[in-house]
């Protein structure tokens, strides 16, 4: 359990400027423990839970007209609990909580029981979403429902996800107990609240009271009202809704329509429950047809493919098990037919299951050439569709193409100037990109449970790997945070609730954390609702927790969540069984984002940006995969895009040395090989900058339960802490010394820095990060003096001395001559600092070019491809870097 408290600031500036204040053990202790339980007999007060509500609503409201940014401290950790109960395991509490059959108490979940409630009052997002309910006798109790994500269901949104008058069930319901002697429900997770339409089996034996008046003389009822309304007005209400944008309002009219119309087309309605006529009666069986068809559309249109597939699969089943001609052989029916087959392919298309989605699409065109009917627009649509899906069966074979990889750059380009100019615009995105299909290398690499020394799964080379060698592209499960390129940090729905401190890192949490656990729990509580209800009849009849496996729940099984949760101090507690995937535990999932979620930093964004820093040269460029330094802004920190990934990318483990690299094109994850790997050899990354200080890094794997033990490390901690501080002066000193513009830069100080910076490290060590910055610096400031290149003394040319700062990142070079002669060859690329070494080798093939020597610059870029090829992959080379090359006159393409 979580206590959390809200707070009113303006956007904090170093969120974790109070870390050392937290009171760590404390807050562990609240998170997991409950008060004593006891019974619970005393009915709330009805007036007066909806008084304060609506009093609470008019304060975020107020606060809202004020542009009043607010903020509160959500903690993620263990102790949150989800029901693992399937709900035919549910006992309904048919007389509400207070009778004395239900033997409800306080402070602890009401186990093998589902209280079905009705909403009472609109609801209100705080750091949770609350709303009052009442129970099949009138009894009125506050809800708080946490991790409700705030880009699928913005504020403006909530009142149709949860509209009043709707009924929920509440599987194993927790009543809390507050200081003022009053309770709440809390429900951690949205796979606990499960939709309940009238017809539901769930429902047989509750009846709720006639609907009360709420504050004002207000009517507490369904928008609705369905119970009054046929199922041919519930579809106009829906097509009402969809036509004015209204997406959750049109889905909610078409599942109830389809209640109305029994809306499992594998069941046969009965006489006693039936209110719609026959479903043989052909008309009707249209209009179920039709129904089904226009749910499946505002599914798609609301980004959820998987229950939009399964929609048009119940039309396309309801079509199927008619026998009456005027139903099967109408122009009208096969309209219906082909516009199904279209949305169940587009739907299984946006899933991955490109098979099917290809039969789908296949079949409906086959069937538009036949019927040849002059309002049938979806041929064009569906060649087209067929054209990707094929495309994309190709890329889950042999790897998406140069071509697909330059297209999504392109397209990730787009999508951040539409943010830039629209930067209040949904955060979701306007648009859902056309991104390409999973690819995992299995016949290079392979997951293994294994790894000496390391905690979790590992990657393992199964045979030689090349430099450069693309191992797997991957999509995000899901993600947070403006996709791959940030967004602006400045919205100002950012801020609202979203600050929390994570109890298994002991660390401020970005709020994109927060938001990819929320979208993980409510994915899978919708998948809970479509799951076996007549393949997307949607009407909470309780088949939709009765174990079977959706996608959600498989793609988070297998992920590590910091030793089977065990970061806690009694790992007992919040044990799962590793292989139920049936249980989906606010805690499971958020240790799983926790140690597997990936910051992303779009290499579209980070590469203009860095190439100016270069072409600067007073600061060095970051890599464009590594975190961000504890020293930038702390709000772009907070904020940062976050992302949960299949099981594949979460299996990489960390050295600062790392032998591949991963970059992520928009939010799609690219892992290649930095270096050539052997056969047997586990790949690894940094997860964290190799070029911060050892105490930096060291905090940043504290966090994550391990220390490093990489050459890197190793050799830092042997020269000790004042080598160490002697270092970091060093390089301050050497920054300084170009630190101002006007003053005449001191050749011989900036060399007798380098010297005294190599004498910090042994003469075995090959890889001297701390070295590259100065000897960087030195080579801009001997080519600014037009210091000779015919100098016997290497640091006094510019190109031997950017050769060396390439070396101090660990780069190999064989030469055939001289070390300035301009034609070495690359024996290991840098290991550390990503794009500082591209960069390093285009500003010598940029000095080459400046002192006529066009082979050689040709070569060095050559060189810089090469380098490329490990990181980024050379196919978006000129992409990546074609902007600074044209600024100093080189051609990428040569």
């Amino acid at each position: 359990m979580v206590a959390e408290s809200a707070s009113r600031s303006t956007p904090p500036k170093r969120v974790d400027a109070k870390l050392a204040d937290y009171d760590w053990d404390a807050l562990s202790s609240a998170a997991t423990s409950l008060p004593a339980p006891t019974r619970l007999t005393a009915p709330l007060d009805r007036d007066e839970c909806l008084a304060r509500h609506a009093h609470l609503e008019r304060r975020e409201r107020d606060l809202d007209n004020a542009t009043q940014v607010r903020t509160a401290r959500a903690i993620i950790g263990p102790g949150k609990r989800s029901s693992a109960a399937a709900l035919h395991q549910l006992d309904p509490l048919h007389d509400g909580f207070l009778s004395s059959a239900s033997s409800i108490s306080l402070n602890q979940p009401a186990k093998g029981k589902l209280l079905p409630v009705r909403i009472i009052s609109q609801p209100l997002r705080t750091v949770s979403v609350r709303f009052v309910v009442e129970d099949a006798r009138g009894n009125p109790v506050p809800v708080q429902l946490f991790h409700v994500p705030t880009t699928a269901i913005p504020q403006e949104q909530l009142q149709d996800w949860f509209p009043v008058g709707a009924i929920f069930g509440i599987k194993e319901p927790l009543f809390r107990s507050l200081n003022d002697g009053s309770y709440y429900i809390r429900i951690e997770s949205p796979v606990d609240i499960i939709r309940l339409y009238p017809r539901s089996p769930l429902l047989t034996n509750v009846r709720f009271a006639s609907p009360r008046l709420g504050p004002g003389g207000t009517r507490i009822s369904h928008w609705l009202d369905p119970v009054a309304e046929s199922p041919a007005r519930l579809k106009e209400a829906g097509d009402k809704a969809f036509a004015t944008g209204r997406l959750v309002r049109a889905k909610e009219a078409y599942q109830l329509a389809l209640d109305a119309l029994q809306g499992d087309p594998s069941s046969t309605p009965t006489p006693s429950t039936s209110t719609s006529p026959s479903i043989s009666d052909d008309d009707q069986l249209l209009l179920r047809v039709k129904v089904h068809a226009n749910l499946a559309q505002t599914l798609l249109r609301l980004e959820l493919p998987e229950l939009a597939h399964r929609a048009a699969q119940a039309g396309l089943l309801v079509l199927e098990s008619s026998s009456s001609p005027h139903v099967t052989t109408t122009s009208t029916s096969s309209s219906l037919r082909i516009k199904l087959l279209y949305r169940r392919a587009l739907g299984l298309y946006r899933v991955g299951q490109y098979d099917l989605a290809c039969q789908a699409c296949e079949e409906g065109i086959r069937r538009s050439i036949a019927t040849n009917h002059p309002d049938n627009n979806s041929e064009g649509e569906a060649t087209a569709l067929l054209e990707r899906i094929k495309q994309r069966q190709l890329e889950a074979e042999q790897a998406p193409t140069a071509e697909t990889l330059r297209s999504l750059w392109l397209s990730s380009v787009v999508e951040q100037q539409r943010r830039r100019a629209f930067p209040q615009s949904s955060p979701a995105g306007a648009a859902e990109m056309d991104l390409p299909a999973n690819w995992i290398d299995s016949s290079s690499i392979s997951i293994s449970p294994h790894i000496p020394g390391k905690q979790g799964h590992g990657l393992v080379a199964l045979r030689p790997i090349k430099r450069g060698q693309l191992l797997m592209c991957c999509k995000p499960l899901a993600s947070a945070g403006g996709g791959g390129g940030g967004g602006a940090v400045s919205d100002q729905w950012r801020y609202r609730y979203t600050v929390g401190v994570n109890l298994w890192t002991r660390s401020e949490d970005p709020w994109a954390v927060r938001e990819v656990v929320s979208q993980v729990l409510w994915r899978a509580a919708l998948e809970d609702q479509g799951e076996g209800e007549g393949e997307g009849g949607g009407h909470g009849g309780g088949k939709g927790s009765l174990g079977r496996r959706g996608r959600t729940r498989e793609a988070i099984a297998p992920l590590w969540a910091g030793t089977q949760l065990g970061r806690c101090r009694d790992p007992d507690r919040d044990r799962l069984p590793e292989d139920d995937v049936d249980v989906v535990s606010p805690s499971k999932v958020e240790g799983a984002v926790t140690f597997n979620g990936f910051h992303l930093e779009d290499v579209t964004a980070s590469s203009s940006s860095s190439a100016a820093s270069r072409q600067s040269s007073l600061s060095t460029a970051g890599g464009p995969d590594n975190d961000v330094d504890s020293d930038p802004d702390k709000d772009q920190l907070f904020h940062a895009p976050t992302a949960l990934y299949p099981e594949y990318p979460s299996a990489l483990n960390h050295s600062c040395l790392s032998n591949c690299t991963y970059t992520f094109l928009s939010s799609v994850f690219l892992l290649r090989a930095r270096v050539d790997i052997a056969q047997g050899e586990e790949m690894v990354d940094s997860y964290v900058d190799a070029a911060d200080q050892l105490e930096v890094r060291a905090a940043k794997l504290a966090a994550h339960g391990f220390e490093c033990a990489c050459p890197l490390c190793v050799e830092e901690r042997q020269a000790g802490a004042t080598v160490r501080r002697r270092r970091v002066e060093l390089v301050r000193r050497a920054e300084e010394e170009l630190g101002e513009p006007r003053r005449r830069i001191d050749l011989d100080e900036l060399g007798q820095i380098v010297s005294e910076l190599e004498r910090t490290y042994p003469a075995t060590t090959h890889i001297r990060p701390a070295l590259y910055t100065p000897l960087r610096l030195l080579s801009e400031a001997l080519a600014a003096a037009a210091v000779s290149s015919e100098s016997p003394d290497p640091q006094s040319d510019p190109i031997a001395n950017e050769l060396r700062a390439l070396q101090s990142l660990g780069a190999r070079f064989s030469t055939t001559g001289g070390p300035s002669e301009g034609l070495e060859e690359l024996v290991e690329p840098p290991r550390v600092r990503d794009m500082d070494g591209v960069m390093s080798a285009l500003w010598i093939a940029k000095e080459w070019r400046r002192r006529g020597e066009p082979e050689k610059c040709r070569h060095w870029i050559s060189l810089a491809r090469s380098i490329e090829a490990g990181q980024a992959g050379e196919e978006l080379f000129d992409l990546r870097y074609g902007e600074w090359a044209r600024k100093h006159g080189l051609d990428l393409k040569l």
